[in-house]
């Protein structure tokens, strides 16, 4: 969600998944759905036919249980995700972990577009660490990098004309 009201903190972007994480969503209903009907139907399939072994569709139920579970925690993991951009620092907050990244730290970054959705992915090089930011706003939160290096190069220039003189 962008904010044009900058008094809250000084705001500029407050970033979520939450609309990423309905397809996922999706697709782990499908594969929850999938994991209860596919053994129902075999056994309706063996009682009627009594050709397919139950090995088979044991191995395959679990696969679709394994399939489930791993797009749970990729739900899971989107929802909880949250970026929150200000003009001095970048608060990141995952189902893992909490980082504060002070702007004025940040050595160099770079950004990309994920192929499927509408992200960007940052690349922040902070403190001798890569840290990956997802958001849709990066016209944003490059203006805004670009900003502050653009400070920080006018602010080494003047103090070398100063030393000058």
């Amino acid at each position: 969600m962008l904010m044009e009201n900058n008094s809250i903190n000084d705001t500029i972007i407050s970033d979520n998944m939450k609309k990423e994480s309905i397809v996922i969503r999706s697709i782990m209903i499908l594969s929850f759905v999938l994991t209860v009907g596919f053994p129902i139907a075999g056994v309706i399939h063996d009682y009627f036919h009594q050709d397919c072994p139950l090995l088979d569709i044991i191995i395959i139920d679990l696969v679709y249980f394994l399939l489930a579970c791993f797009f749970l925690f990729e739900y899971i993991y989107t929802i909880k995700y949250n970026v929150m951009i200000t003009k001095k620092q970048i608060q990141l907050k995952t189902m893992f972990k909490k980082l504060i990244i002070n702007v004025a730290d940040i050595k160099k970054y770079t950004y990309k577009r994920i192929a499927i959705s509408g992200l960007y992915r940052f690349k922040i090089f902070y403190l001798d660490k890569m840290i990956i930011i997802n958001t849709r706003y990066y016209e944003t939160l490059d203006k805004m990098l670009k900003e502050e290096f653009n400070n920080r190069y006018l602010n080494q220039t003047e103090t070398i004309d100063d030393n000058a003189s």
